[in-house]
């Protein structure tokens, strides 16, 4: 949880200071980048969304308080990141860095790369035909992972630190030959965790505090 929570207040900082950096700012409206547009430096909203186009190069990372983001296939970017809202990545895109979410799922498309994690803390996960290289981490969502997808790192499910709003049942799918290099591992003894491998998908490491289903 410290983590996650040390992500956020990243976040906070960072879109504190974006007035001395390259960042595109929109108080109270969205930012949007047309299809093979280049931009040096990044974006972030308050109170609006962020829509990156297709085949998109921004040296910078994407960020939103209350929005969501949406990326176009064939992209490229540092980082995506929002506090309130869903983030929706096409195919081909490639993530320099993390992909943040606080209240709001993340979905992954086909041939996707991120050179980070993937968190959220209360939002689902879904990752299509995606590699991820570092963990997967969630306090109060479902993670599915199909159609192949890597994570290098662990799959983690972090202490809600007693909270009253926690799912009591997180389920961890992974179908289609998905793999997970690392661990899948259970920090909440309050959640019952379910791991589902179905069609050739696998887990290298161990799988703690949670119950395995093979399918």
């Amino acid at each position: 949880m410290q983590h996650i929570v040390t992500k956020i207040l990243t976040l906070i900082c960072i879109i504190g200071s974006l007035s001395f950096a390259q960042y595109d700012i929109g108080i109270n409206k969205d930012i949007r980048l047309d299809d093979g547009e280049v931009k040096r430096g990044g974006f972030t909203s308050v109170n609006g969304s962020v829509y990156v186009g297709e085949s998109c190069k921004i040296k910078g990372g994407c960020s939103t308080v209350n929005g969501k983001i949406r990326v176009g296939d064939k992209s490229e970017v540092d980082g995506l990141n929002t506090v309130n809202g869903s983030i929706v990545v096409g195919t081909d895109v490639e993530i320099g860095n993390d992909v943040n979410s606080v209240n709001g799922s993340i979905e992954l498309g086909e041939g996707t790369t991120v050179d980070g994690d993937v968190t959220t803390v209360n939002g689902s996960i879904e990752l299509d035909a995606t590699t991820v290289d570092e963990d997967v981490t969630t306090v109060n969502g479902d993670v599915d992972l199909v159609d192949g997808s890597v994570v290098r790192g662990d799959i983690i499910i972090k202490d809600t630190w007693g909270s009253r709003d926690k799912k009591l049942h997180i389920k961890i799918r992974l179908e289609d030959d998905s793999i997970v290099k690392g661990d899948i591992i259970n920090e909440d003894e309050d959640v019952r965790v379910t791991v589902y491998l179905s069609d050739g998908s696998k887990v290298m490491g161990k799988i703690e505090n949670a119950r395995v289903v093979e399918n």
